[in-house]
């Protein structure tokens, strides 16, 4: 059977899946008797983050999620992720359809979007996304950007601006990381340790004349903010805090200051800790050239830079 319908058809999914069979649940339905790959952008796909990450950002791309509710997405052998990325290869057509409402009963109608293929020079990045399971926990996504050929629909839909941007905010804003939060538990202890010890070296710092604030870093469409621990204006320098001094959270401090320095200027790098961390980590900030800053009592602070 060839393909014959227009875009802009609007059906039943079930019809479809009645004249060319395919999985009747998933969002990528690759069919195995014809040489189409169904593509499904639902409604529900809000309920997985799908949302952020889905729909069209300029006339010419059109963003769709890969398929997988929980845990990373990866590109499985015989899945529809491998499906996509492999369509022009295998000799298959990316048909696009978007959900337009549901019967009475539950059957979802759809409306053909038209033919697609994937963008050669960047045919998908991964992108942050809430697992089905754990919402508050992050995962990584599948982003395809797929291109319509002349066939499509086509909607006039303005550029986005692709640039992250960044503010300065009080020191007293207590957004975290979504990968770090759980808004269903509110604060852990260890977040709280963590917002007092920078609360402690902040007055610490306005002590001395300081300047001091943090950042909001608001990433690319599709991606959620995230939010840096203290800025000491007056050194240029760019801290993350820790509650605790262990091996684990020092990594994650550093990884996290690596990821920050992107987007925000800075002559130096700092790891503020609740007490002095061990030796061969002290050694690994400074040859990464971080500065250490640990509290010796309530108040008082210790700093690398300070110490010959």
């Amino acid at each position: 059977m060839a393909w014959d319908i227009a875009p802009g058809t609007v059906r039943l999914r079930a019809e479809l899946h009645n004249s060319f069979a395919g999985n009747r649940q998933a969002g990528i339905a690759a069919l195995a008797k014809f040489p189409e790959i169904l593509l499904f952008s639902t409604k529900a796909g809000k309920l997985f983050g799908y949302h952020d990450n889905e729909g069209w950002i300029d006339s010419s791309t059109y963003l769709y999620t890969g398929e997988g509710k929980t845990g990373d997405q990866k590109f499985s052998p015989g899945g529809g992720n491998a499906a996509i990325r492999d369509h022009a290869s295998t000799g298959r057509s990316l048909r696009l359809f978007e959900e337009v409402d549901k019967t009475k009963t539950g059957g979802v109608i759809v409306r053909y979007v038209g033919e697609f293929y994937l963008d050669k020079e960047n045919p998908y990045e991964m992108k942050d996304a809430p697992d089905a399971e754990s919402p508050t926990e992050m995962r990584s996504v599948i982003v395809f950007r797929l291109r319509p050929t002349d066939s499509a629909i086509v909607p006039d839909v303005p550029a986005k601006a692709p640039q992250p941007g960044v503010i300065a905010i009080p020191i007293e804003s207590h957004q975290a990381e979504a990968f770090i939060s759980n808004a269903a538990i509110g604060e852990t202890l260890s977040e709280r340790r963590e917002a007092a010890l920078v609360k402690r070296y902040a007055t610490h710092l306005q002590a001395q004349g300081h300047k001091v604030n943090r950042h909001q870093i608001r990433l690319t469409p599709g991606t959620a903010s995230i939010f840096t621990d203290l800025y000491d204006a007056t050194l240029s320098e760019l801290i993350e805090a820790k509650g605790s001094a262990s091996r684990n959270q020092v990594r994650l401090a550093i990884g996290q200051l690596f990821d920050y320095r992107r987007y925000i200027a800075h002559d130096r790098l700092g790891i503020l800790l609740p007490s002095r961390p061990a030796g061969d980590l002290l050694d690994l900030m400074t040859e990464l050239k971080i500065s250490c800053i640990y509290e010796t009592e309530p108040g008082r602070f210790e700093h690398t830079r300070d110490i010959a």
